[in-house]
């Protein structure tokens, strides 16, 4: 049987509370790695491995090409997801060196990049297709997998339609190990009705 590991808690509200700006920008904790902010992070990170986090996610939630291009100044629009992956995942190991907690490298649904809170309802997902979805989420899956990631974080996923397109990412890499968390609504459904 797989060991339980205990996961950090949320980093957006506390590298809020450090003064980092986080609410109301569409990339959201990923903006640390991406202005400089690691600094912060990397005590974020310390503070819940002292606190017995033994597992650490990355700031790239809502992180998309779409985000980077639309959201970025024109000194930064030649950023690639690759590239603030693996500033994240650097920040991340370089907060747990020597020590044995592992990196998850945090994906979140399609909606969360849409910036209009469809990731609560899933509603996205009634007009895309698995492949759709799969090709959509696979440049930020194959940036976890070429920055050696320890494993992925596919969070809160409000739709088994999306669900299946991340367990078609997963399967062609047999050798890398994920996770899939969902949103529920009650004890017997996903948030969009699954």
């Amino acid at each position: 049987m797989t060991p339980c590991r205990i996961l950090s808690g949320g980093l957006g509200s506390e590298l809020q509370a450090r003064g980092c700006a986080i609410y109301g920008t569409p990339l959201w904790s990923t903006n640390v790695v991406i202005n400089g902010q690691g600094d912060t992070l990397k005590r974020v990170y310390k503070d819940y491995v002292a606190a017995g986090s033994q597992l650490i996610s990355t700031v790239t939630y809502q992180l998309s090409e779409a985000l980077l291009r639309n959201h970025l100044g024109a000194e930064r629009k030649e950023l690639t997801v690759e590239e603030v992956v693996g500033r994240a995942v650097r920040v991340a190991r370089e907060s747990v060196a020597n020590e044995s907690v592992l990196v998850a490298g945090s994906i979140g649904p399609y909606g969360a990049c849409l910036c209009d809170g469809s990731e609560y309802t899933g509603t996205y997902a009634e007009s895309m297709t698995v492949d759709e979805l799969t090709e959509w989420h696979r440049p930020r899956f194959t940036a976890m997998i070429n920055n050696e990631i320890d494993l992925i974080a596919c969070e809160t996923i409000p739709s088994i339609k999306e669900c299946n397109s991340l367990f078609t990412l997963i399967a062609e890499q047999p050798n890398v190990k994920a996770l899939v968390s969902v949103s529920c609504k009650d004890g017997l459904h996903l948030v969009n009705g699954d």
